[in-house]
């Protein structure tokens, strides 16, 4: 039997594990298996995994922070990520003349949960003020847990999907906050049946683009928006969507120039709490039996044309 080879063919391979020259993808069956609750409220755990570090640059497979993390780069989404916020911990990706964290052209799906606590944090921010400072770009987005927020100071919008991927909350907390911008945009479909969704911005807080719907049966949805005008010099709406459905949860709207205007579908409510504040609702409004609506708004004023 020749062993020598083998052996030495061994040491090599040890050598270079050692020194790093295999990606840290590559590592997996961590002796420290990591829990996170699940998208059916159940605790389960990671065994497979990599940590997040200062230097990445991509992420693929599952993520875990564990404690204080800070990229000062690009993070690409280079394959199916899911991201595990460990109670305590904290990852700020903080982009400077670009996005933050994105999915690249094909888009890819990023999937955010958390531990028993859920008061893991992830912070997507930028510090230049152009106007391609977006913080999450191209990414088919869940929540199931931890803390989000999604700060940019740019002129441009905190999320953008030009290519029409949804984005689903079912846990935890997402905060976004664009205060020279627009907050959601180019969303193929907004779903919300749990946790908490805050948007504020100058501009519109949610523009679904060509044929996006909102879907709420659950949770909070919390829009703000202080209505810049556009080029042609007319008042955004706070919340713009082809059609909305809300069936359970707390719903408000609160835009200064406008509420929502559904474009091509309907607004329709068959439960939930709902509250609208000043110019309510451009399109067709549909109140089904058992819809709690609660309009701050004058009847003349909310229901208005097409």
């Amino acid at each position: 039997m020749r062993t020598g080879g083998a052996a030495a063919f061994l040491a090599a391979v040890c050598v270079l594990f050692l020194a790093g020259a295999f990606p840290k993808d590559a590592y997996a069956g961590h002796p420290d298996p990591v829990s996170y609750i699940d998208e059916n409220g159940n605790e389960a755990s990671a065994n497979n995994y990599t940590l997040a570090e200062n230097s990445d640059t991509s992420w693929s497979g599952t993520v875990v922070v564990k404690n204080t993390v800070s990229i000062n780069n690009t993070v690409t989404l280079t394959g199916d990520t899911s991201l595990i916020l460990c109670d305590g911990a904290t990852l700020t990706v903080t982009a400077g003349n670009s996005v933050a964290l994105i999915g690249y052209e094909n888009g890819k799906k990023l999937t955010v949960y958390g531990q028993s606590g859920d008061s893991g944090k992830l912070i997507l921010t930028s510090n230049q003020t152009s106007n391609m400072n977006m913080c999450l770009g191209n990414v088919d987005y869940t929540q199931i847990g931890g803390k989000v927020e999604i700060n940019p100071q740019g002129t441009e919008c905190a999320v953008d999907n030009s290519r029409y991927l949804p984005m689903e909350i079912k846990g935890g907390e997402l905060n976004v906050n664009a205060p020279n911008g627009f907050g959601c945009i180019n969303l193929s479909k907004l779903t919300i049946s749990g946790g908490s969704v805050k948007i504020k911005s100058k501009s519109e807080a949610i523009n679904m683009g060509e044929n996006g719907e909102i879907d709420i049966s659950g949770g909070k949805l919390y829009a703000y928006s202080e209505g810049g005008a556009n080029k042609a010099n007319n008042p955004r709406y706070c919340v713009f969507a082809d059609g909305v459905k809300v069936t359970g949860g707390t719903v408000s709207v609160n835009g200064e120039k406008g509420g929502v205007s559904c474009s091509g579908g309907d607004f329709i409510v068959s439960g939930g709490n709902l509250t609208i504040k000043n110019k309510g609702v451009r399109g067709k409004m549909i109140l089904l039996p058992f819809g709690k609506e609660f309009f701050q708004s004058t009847v003349s004023r909310f229901f208005s044309p097409r």
